[in-house]
């Protein structure tokens, strides 16, 4: 029998990307235009809404390796996603501007931006918008790729779901493709959970 072993990839994951509430509202941009996606990022409410409440979700999932261990044991790979998660209310057709102004700064910031969230910088080198959630008024999401120095960008994901004068707003990382590059797909059940509930 085989010992198993786990080959875990945990890079280190940037202060502007972690849930921070101490400085999560300290969000600018060089650019005014590309503000309303830094706020995404950072999971913070676009606007001025009426309330907003935050939230963050981590999951773990484990897949069997296809190669082996030096001594010939089984190895498991080990994915952690990070979700932010703001959910907030408007008034006077606020929800509806919202997702137009995340709109307009893809259309404007699509070849990047830097913004800060406190003292902290991080360099957006590519934005690319994706297919848009279903199940809300309205839906919207991009992929962010964030410039860590190699060959391919580390994507952040945003998903936007407005339901009435109410947005939900998702911002997802990995933490293997922090490091590398590769694509990662949002989990789907958080998604679908808090649109539910948003009626």
């Amino acid at each position: 029998m085989h010992n198993r072993a786990e080959r875990v990839c945990f890079p280190t994951v940037p202060d502007a990307i972690r849930h921070r509430p101490d400085v999560e509202d300290q969000v600018s941009t060089d650019g005014k235009a590309c503000l309303p996606l830094a706020h995404a990022q950072a999971a913070v409410a676009q606007g001025e809404p009426a309330a907003d409440v935050k939230r963050s979700w981590t999951g773990q999932t484990e897949t069997k390796s296809e190669g082996s261990g030096p001594d010939g044991q089984d190895m498991t790979e080990i994915s952690v996603d990070m979700v932010r998660l703001n959910v907030a209310s408007y008034a006077d057709g606020g929800a509806e501007q919202a997702l137009t102004e995340l709109k307009t700064a893809v259309e404007q910031c699509a070849g990047g931006f830097t913004a800060s969230v406190g003292s902290d910088k991080l360099r957006i080198a590519e934005v690319t918008t994706t297919a848009a959630p279903k199940g809300g008024d309205e839906g919207f999401a991009a992929t962010l790729g964030v410039d860590i120095g190699k060959d391919a960008n580390a994507p952040m994901k945003v998903v936007v779901v407005r339901k009435g004068a109410t947005i939900a707003s998702f911002s997802a990382a990995n933490l293997s493709s922090m490091a590398t590059g590769a694509d990662f797909e949002v989990p789907a059940a958080v998604i679908d959970a808090q649109i539910a509930k948003l009626g």
